[in-house]
């Protein structure tokens, strides 16, 4: 199950960055546009497992996900940092594939993107791993 999860995040590999962008999530496979909330929070509500619904926002998310020090492909990885271009809290979420490497949408790169691990957790502002609540562990 969590190596589907993962592949459904490669399908959004290439989507347009857009900050707030908002999906209906009733079967579009693919959006146009995401950020990294969104195409989280898309990617969970098609997987028929979780009745619990991912919240839409990477502090909700974090705040809604079970905290893990051992992370496996699937969990989330948060960030919280202080942006001078915006002038405010920004957080950020992307998800650990089994090549231990993030997908996440990039604001940078303007587009779904798999990067190196250690472009999240050597981050300043990297808080942790979360799980959703509903997330089989042994899968």
């Amino acid at each position: 199950f969590r190596q589907r999860m993962v592949n459904h995040f490669r399908e959004m590999l290439g989507v347009r960055y857009k900050l707030g962008a908002e999906n209906d999530l009733g079967g579009h496979v693919r959006p146009k546009e995401t950020d990294c909330s969104e195409v989280v929070e898309v990617v969970y509500a098609s997987q028929p497992l979780f009745r619990k619904r991912m919240p839409d926002g990477a502090c909700n998310q974090y705040a809604f996900c079970i905290k893990v020090n051992g992370p496996k492909p699937g969990d989330l990885g948060f960030m919280r940092y202080w942006s001078n271009k915006s002038q405010k809290t920004v957080w950020h979420v992307g998800i650990l594939t089994e090549r231990g490497t993030g997908i996440h949408a990039s604001a940078s790169r303007v587009e779904v993107v798999e990067d190196r691990l250690a472009v999240f957790t050597s981050h300043h502002g990297f808080i942790g791993w979360g799980r959703h609540p509903e997330f089989i562990q042994e899968s």
